[in-house]
């Protein structure tokens, strides 16, 4: 009876996952609907790319230290390792720290460029964009998310799950309801004021959680010591996990970055954004499944013949699954698509046909599969080039169609990206094993 609860946990705690995962999309949509409703498209698109950005720089300051605690702390953890622990907070404290300088520095000089180029009435400060008034601030966002990743190390996924999908969005619904009671957000101005105030009240909320959990040792890690304990693997690991949040987080943010600088028309940014919360449902139910398969996956070297057959069964269903699930995306995505929209205050017929398109191009971007096979077996140098070469492809086939296409030259160049990735991860794969990861290959 015992050994029968221990073999369904997995698959109670995925479906544990997915309910979290699928109420956090609920809160996104009513997120969004609020912000949409309440802003015009060009200020929601704007806001849009602000988050964006503060999304890129946090990648690039904290320089995979929360990645890479998920491996080393999650290890020091079952070892009973405290003091290690500590010495590597301290040390990804530091590198954050350091980095967070590097951009106060960099903030200040750009802003009394801004000053002079104002005074001389060369540029005017109402012309640059929020992301420039916000982006200061990243370090409270890389705060959040290495907090993050700390309660995931420590062995509270389910927790962490709930902190990063449905409590930090629930914090951003209430400040944005805060602050329409106060006023009509119409001006970069008000904008600064409600994303700092999301910043800074989700670092606050995920401190507090992180502070609840008793095995936690974070006080003892400010303290003084005479020598602390240092890895040279954590440089290492942060090194290629730094490379592989930013190529990721690019692949995700620059179509908006794209569209915002170089499209003629500002309300694309806003359907576009928009359109990307819509398939964000396909998104999270395709990472519900594939986490059901992320152990297997990664230890199929040590299986019997036998067992790679029952997995590999399990694949062919879960990929099927997963080619349904698009297939009723789309097709729902164009039966309903005046409703859809309207529920954003969208009232224009222009993006109809991207929305199809984009739930398309988030099934493309679903090779978890291959990824976690690749990485088992060493290739996380292939993985980052393959990965590093579907990024600038995407970008630069963005830079050449916006201009004639707008959001559907960036929304076709990241489908071509895409498909690009998934082949070579695939091809790949099936060089090293007989077992097919994706539905036919």
């Amino acid at each position: 009876m015992t050994a029968s609860v221990v073999q369904k946990s997995p698959v109670v705690k995925s479906i544990i996952l997915m309910l979290i995962g699928l109420v956090g999309y609920a809160c996104n949509v009513v997120y969004t609907r609020i912000l949409t409703h309440n802003l015009s498209l060009d200020l929601y698109g704007d806001f849009s790319v602000a988050w964006c950005s503060l999304m890129l720089v946090d990648q690039l300051i904290t320089f995979g230290v929360g990645l890479s605690a998920q491996r080393f702390v999650s290890l020091y953890t079952k070892k009973h390792q405290p003091a290690k622990t500590r010495a590597f907070l301290y040390w990804g404290a530091s590198i954050l720290l350091r980095s967070s300088i590097v951009l106060a520095i960099a903030y200040i000089l750009f802003w009394i460029v801004a000053s002079i180029t104002h005074f001389t009435e060369i540029h005017r400060f109402d012309q640059y964009h929020l992301a420039l008034f916000v982006i200061i601030f990243a370090p409270m966002m890389s705060i959040a998310v290495i907090i993050t990743r700390l309660i995931q190390s420590s062995g509270h996924t389910i927790l962490s799950t709930v902190v990063a999908t449905l409590v930090n969005r629930i914090v951003q619904i209430v400040i944005i309801l805060f602050f329409l009671e106060l006023f009509i957000p119409k001006e970069v101005y008000h904008l600064s004021l409600i994303l700092v105030s999301i910043l800074f009240c989700t670092m606050l909320v995920n401190a507090l959680i992180y502070s609840w959990i008793t095995e936690n040792d974070i006080l003892n890690t400010l303290k003084p010591t005479k020598s602390r304990f240092v890895d040279k693997d954590w440089l290492a690991v942060a090194q290629s996990s730094c490379l592989n949040g930013i190529m990721f987080t690019l692949t995700v943010t620059s179509d908006l970055l794209i569209l915002e600088f170089f499209s003629p028309y500002e309300n694309h940014v806003g359907i576009f954004s928009v359109c990307g919360v819509c398939v964000g449902l396909l998104s999270t139910l395709q990472a519900s499944i594939n986490s059901q398969s992320t152990a297997a996956i990664m230890n199929i070297n040590l299986m019997k013949p036998k067992e790679r057959s029952i997995l590999q069964k399990s694949l062919d269903a879960f990929n099927a699954i997963k080619l349904m699930l698009v297939c009723i995306s789309i097709f729902s995505s164009w039966i309903f698509r005046q409703e859809i929209f309207s529920f954003f205050n969208i009232h224009s017929d222009a993006a109809h046909l991207l929305l199809p398109l984009m739930f398309f191009n988030v099934y493309l971007l679903d090779y978890r599969y291959q990824f976690d096979y690749l990485v088992a077996n060493k290739e996380m140098a292939f993985v980052n080039r393959v990965q590093g070469i579907s990024t600038a492809a995407m970008i630069i086939g963005s830079l050449i169609l916006v201009m004639p296409y707008n959001m559907f030259g960036i929304a076709s160049a990241t489908l071509l990206s895409r498909v690009y990735a998934k082949v070579m991860m695939t091809i790949r794969c099936r060089r090293h094993s007989a077992m097919r990861f994706a539905l036919f290959a």
